[in-house]
C-alpha cells in the first residue's frame, strides 16, 4: 500500500512524497519527488528513491525517519506500514522474474543479509 505524505512547509511546488510496502519486491519504499522548472527537459527529479530493490529496507524506521525530513509524518506511521507488510507478505519469492530481478540486482547489493534473502528467494523459486 503507498501513502501520499504531505511536504513540509517551504517544499519545492509539485513535490510528492510516498512512502509504503512493495511486496513484489519485498522492501519498504521511500520516494521523495519534485517537478523539474517549466524550462527543463526532465519529467521528474528525483530527491529520494529507496527501496527500490529486493529486500533492500525490511524495516520501515529508517524510511519513516527520512521521511520526516520532507514531509510531515503520521505518529502511527511505522505501525501503519508494518500492519500494510503483514496484511499483504513478501512475495518476491515464487514470481515469473525472481531469477532475473535477483541476479541483476546481487551485485550491486552490499548488505550480506540483503544479499542472502535474495539468495534465499532466488532459491525458493523454480527456474521456468
Amino acid at each position: 500500500m503507498v501513502h501520499q505524505l504531505k511536504p513540509l512547509d517551504g517544499a519545492p511546488v509539485g513535490r510528492t512524497v510516498t512512502i509504503g510496502w512493495d511486496s513484489p519486491l519485498a522492501t519498504y519504499f521511500l520516494q521523495v519527488l519534485d517537478e523539474p522548472p517549466a524550462d527543463s527537459e526532465d519529467e521528474v527529479i528525483e530527491t529520494v528513491w529507496e527501496g527500490g530493490v529486493p529486500h533492500q529496507h525490511p524495516e520501515p524506521d529508517h524510511l519513516v525517519e527520512l521521511a520526516a525530513q520532507y514531509a510531515t509524518v503520521p505518529d502511527d506511521l511505522a505501525g501503519t506500514l508494518r500492519f500494510d507488510q503483514e496484511a499483504s507478505g513478501p512475495q518476491f519469492a515464487g514470481r515469473p522474474g525472481t531469477h532475473f530481478v535477483g541476479e541483476r540486482n546481487l551485485p550491486h547489493v552490499t548488505d550480506p543479509d540483503q544479499a542472502a534473502r535474495i539468495v534465499v528467494d532466488m532459491d525458493a523459486t523454480p527456474r521456468g
